[in-house]
């Protein structure tokens, strides 16, 4: 989950908060003291993952605090930043009850559940069943979800913010807080530091748990001057059964968060409201274990254990893919680009914001889209169509975004316009707010080869907004690489949507849903480097030196600008060296493409795309349904190990292994039936097999990327070392880092 982000002290989210009709930025200053630019560089690497447009940028804390807001708003990086946006930046300061001046409490108490909601939300606060599995609680009734509030306790700065919505139950005579369980005292003691802050008297309440129910039979707290704090509830028994035993009143009670409770008070209701929640959570059903609806519809029940819902075991479910569950439109753009070397792995061409493992390169191919014969014919024909059809009659200014292949299909549109009229300006984005450009222009086309994150195509309509001149502004991507149809949707909607409600034209020529790059953190190839160099520290052999130093090399240079990435030598050689290519009758190609032009790149972007389909879509790539790989805290979804068998050619295997995530591929879950067996069945034959990936299933094992249980892991290695023919040094290294794991 990418729209809110916590770090080093400084949580920032989009919220309205002074705004009345659009977010705005919400940072929150914790305790941590940081310098002002490093502030900013949070704020700007998220509104990287979080592109669109926000109304303010709205700094929060403590008006103790107020030194530090001054100092970020007044920092030259974060006046540029302002500029950029097109916004001011407000001080928000609380006091010592948690109000804001000028923000009625109202807004404040909605603006605060949105985001503690937000926060639960990213840190799965609220543990629910996936269809195949529910829960069964202590008292025997069984249960679609749950709130596990120490799940969400993990940052400090969101503590605070917690603290801060309990601060107007605090009083100047509270003495004592009672926890339902010590998980939470952590947000008692940081209410205790917010208002020894507002006062020059530190506040020097004591802060016990009392264990919940069973604790509150024999527990005897302070009647007056007590504070009652409650990690959640979702029927307010709780809270009526500390009223009746304690004697206290029910102002003395103080829950975090509630679900399906509306009259208890809360700092936080996590219950889904259009208006004011949209992020919410649905209610939650119970029923009784002789008559539950879900264990009638096939549901497996997850005991919690105590009444801190603990639970017991962890559902584990194998899927085995499909022909069907890459999705049809998918599967046309990729047969039309695979053998054409578009695709490229390992290349990075931004180390900040871009980190995927997949690059399009469409530069050799957006200077020929208008020509005949095109490499790309469909692509070529769609976009050819798209110009002819809503191409503006009179341009004044192509725009084209700061990269290579986008400068050249800026060009070919250029060209296109010269041949039939005036000649419009050409210009980057990068140099589109430069004093140099002085023009006023009234019809803009926008060009982007491709758009992942949304980031660039954002600022680039950031940037044209102020220019009063422009009247109409048209879109053309030839290639939207979106991670979803609804992402893909959001990134539309930001640059074409203008403040008085006008539209901008958004011309997508082909969609090849791919990850993020700005939200992946690491590849195949990273760990495969990383486990290359530990090697190196330690290797005495000189000729498995020479080959890991080749390796690293040949890996260092594809990320270089000169190469772009790999196109073959992806994976390592079988164990009688050849290369693994990909064979004649793989069923996501065409049957007029020759596999022997298919490279490595094509094969791993084809799995890649087809994983990526099965974490985000349903099953056969339909909307609506679960995806078969989407993971939960307590349902842990695992590619069958018969995904090897059915794509068992050596290519395929390696791709796979490279493709999936770590979770995909863990079979060491007690809970995993026969999977790790068969796994290491697999291995076994794999390893005994000259021309199999033997290489990569040993990287694949030593870096984690794929696990089965200690008992087996034990005894492949045994059959490792009876095998008559010692396998390769390379794959050997691999399985000794695997060994010592």
């Amino acid at each position: 989950m990418n729209d809110i982000s916590s770090m080093s002290g400084i949580f920032v989210t989009k919220e309205s908060i002074r705004s009345p009709s659009r977010d705005d930025l919400v940072v929150y200053l914790g305790v941590t003291p940081m310098h002002p630019r490093e502030v900013v560089a949070q704020i700007k690497s998220f509104l990287e993952r979080n592109p669109g447009t926000v109304g303010a940028i709205c700094i929060v804390a403590p008006k103790f605090r107020h030194g530090r807001v001054e100092e970020v708003i007044a920092c030259d990086d974060f006046v540029q930043l302002k500029a950029r946006l097109g916004v001011e930046g407000h001080p928000c300061l609380f006091d010592r009850d948690g109000r804001i001046n000028g923000i009625d409490d109202t807004r404040l108490t909605r603006m605060l559940r949105r985001i503690l909601t937000k926060v639960v939300r990213a840190r799965h606060g609220v543990l629910g069943g996936s269809g195949a599995v529910h829960y069964a609680k202590p008292s025997q009734k069984h249960t679609d979800q749950f709130i596990r509030t120490g799940n969400v306790l993990i940052n400090s700065v969101e503590v605070e913010m917690i603290a801060w919505g309990c601060l107007h139950r605090f009083s100047e005579n509270t003495c004592f807080v009672y926890t339902d369980t010590s998980a939470i005292n952590f947000v008692a003691a940081s209410v205790r530091d917010l208002l020894s802050g507002f006062s020059h008297t530190p506040a020097t309440f004591s802060i016990d748990s009392f264990g919940s129910y069973k604790g509150l039979e024999n527990f005897a707290g302070a009647k007056h001057d007590s504070i009652w704090l409650l990690s959640a509830t979702t029927s307010g028994s709780l809270a009526q059964k500390i009223v009746e035993k304690q004697g206290v009143t029910s102002e003395q009670i103080v829950c975090i968060f509630s679900l399906g409770a509306p009259a208890v008070s809360a700092v936080c209701h996590l219950d889904y409201d259009d208006a004011h929640n949209p992020e919410g959570f649905p209610r939650i059903q119970s029923y009784a274990p002789d008559n539950c609806a879900f264990c009638r519809a096939g549901s497996t029940a997850l005991w919690l254990t105590d009444e801190q819902f603990l639970v017991s075991d962890i559902a584990v479910t194998p899927y085995l893919p499909t022909r069907k569950d890459l999705p049809k439109d998918t599967l046309d753009v990729l047969n039309q680009l695979v053998s054409q070397d578009v695709f490229r792995v390992f290349y990075q061409p931004n180390q900040h914001t871009e980190r995927s493992d997949i690059f399009l390169d469409l530069e050799p191919h957006s200077s020929l889209l208008l020509k005949t014969p095109s490499a790309v014919p469909r692509l070529a024909a769609r976009f050819s169509r798209r110009i002819q059809q809503s191409l503006p009659a009179a341009t004044d200014v192509i725009v084209h975004l700061d990269d290579p292949a986008s400068k050249t299909l800026a060009s070919t549109l250029l060209n296109y316009i010269q041949s039939r009229g005036p000649t419009p300006t050409m210009i980057a984005a990068g140099t589109l707010a430069s004093p140099k450009f002085n023009a006023s222009p009234e019809t803009v086309v926008v060009v982007a080869a491709t758009v992942a994150s949304g980031t660039s195509v954002i600022d680039l309509s950031r940037t044209l907004r102020p220019i009063s001149s422009v009247k109409s502004v048209s879109y053309f991507v030839l290639v939207d690489r979106g991670s979803t149809e609804e992402h893909a949707r959001q990134t539309q909607q930001s640059v074409t949507t203008t403040e008085d409600g006008h539209r901008y034209d958004y011309h997508v020529i082909a969609r090849l849903p791919l990850p993020d790059p700005s939200a992946a953190t690491g590849n195949a190839w990273d760990d495969e480097l990383d486990l290359i160099q530990r090697l190196l520290d330690s290797c005495s052999d000189d000729a498995l030196r020479t080959t890991l130093e080749a390796r690293r090399d040949k890996l260092d240079a594809a990320k270089a600008h000169t190469q772009r990435g790999l196109r073959d030598h992806l994976f390592w050689t079988s164990e009688n060296g050849s290369i693994l290519a990909l064979s004649p009758g793989f069923v996501f190609l065409s049957a007029d493409i020759d596999v022997s032009t298919v490279s490595q790149a094509d094969v791993y972007s084809i799995i890649r795309c087809l994983l990526h389909s099965l974490r985000t879509k349903g099953k056969e790539g339909k909307e609506g349904k679960e995806p078969p790989l989407k993971q939960y805290p307590l349902h842990r979804k695992v590619l069958d190990v018969g995904v090897f068998y059915r794509f068992n050619d050596p290519a395929l295997q390696a791709a796979i292994l490279r493709a999936a995530a770590p979770a995909e591929l863990d079979y060491s879950y007690s809970e995993m039936g026969n999977q790790s067996t068969n796994a290491r069945l697999l291995l076994v034959r794999i390893f005994k097999d000259p021309v199999a990936p033997a290489a990569e299933f040993a990287l694949a094992l030593a870096v984690g990327r794929l696990r089965i249980n200690e008992d087996d892991k034990k005894q492949v290695l045994e059959e490792v070392r009876a095998l008559p023919t010692p396998l390769g040094a390379v794959t050997m290294a691999f399985l000794d880092a695997w060994k010592s794991r």
